[in-house]
């Protein structure tokens, strides 16, 4: 079976390593054209979010399913040769200054230290959330005695900051796939493949 990663932004891989964000949102796309009863339409392919559907969209998530936590990340010293998971270090517990880091798209499974399984996957709009699922995305970002106007606030930046510049800003409200996860065990070394992503 082939493990696949599910990228992170720095600020966010403490709350997933600690159990406190278990929800996030990916951008559906392309998203739909237009709408058909009620509900997203997909003018080319005919394709619809709603189960049952005669050509439901392909979602790239499945329940059951283990991803590692993809985060910027770098080699230990001189190592240039992936040697073991102990050169690794990651730029979420220490900012420290000469380090090359690498980006998060591009991290190895291998290196991984974080492996969530996906629990639920549904379709929605990004301004469909509800206060607990503000909350599961965010962890610690999110103090406690925010209101509900403060929490999206917040969470509108923080979203504005990964997808604008995608083209996905907050104000279009787009489609995502809302997923909620909890943390898992690494696969065992029989379980990978041989593939490198």
């Amino acid at each position: 079976m082939k493990h696949r990663g599910l990228i992170f932004c720095g600020d966010l891989v403490p709350g997933v390593m600690a159990g406190t964000v278990t929800v996030t949102s990916r951008v559906i796309k392309p998203q739909p054209d237009g709408m058909c009863q009620d509900e997203p339409y997909w003018h080319v392919g005919g394709y619809r979010l709603r189960e049952g559907a005669l050509y439901p969209l392909c979602c790239p998530f499945r329940v059951g399913e283990r991803r590692y936590v993809k985060e910027a990340w770098a080699y230990w010293g001189a190592v240039v040769e992936p040697v073991s998971e102990s050169v690794v270090v990651y730029r979420g517990d220490a900012d420290q200054s000469g380090v090359h880091w690498r980006s998060s798209m591009f991290m190895p499974r291998w290196a991984a230290r974080t492996w969530i399984e996906i629990t639920a996957v549904w379709p929605a709009r990004c301004w469909d959330m509800i206060w607990s699922e503000i909350q599961q995305s965010m962890g610690e970002l999110l103090p406690k005695w925010y209101s509900p106007t403060d929490a999206v606030s917040v969470y509108s930046a923080l979203w504005d900051r990964l997808n604008r510049a995608r083209g996905f800003p907050w104000t279009a409200n787009p489609w995502v796939w809302r997923c909620a996860f909890r943390l898992c065990e690494a696969p065992k070394k029989t379980e990978m493949t041989s593939e490198k992503v």
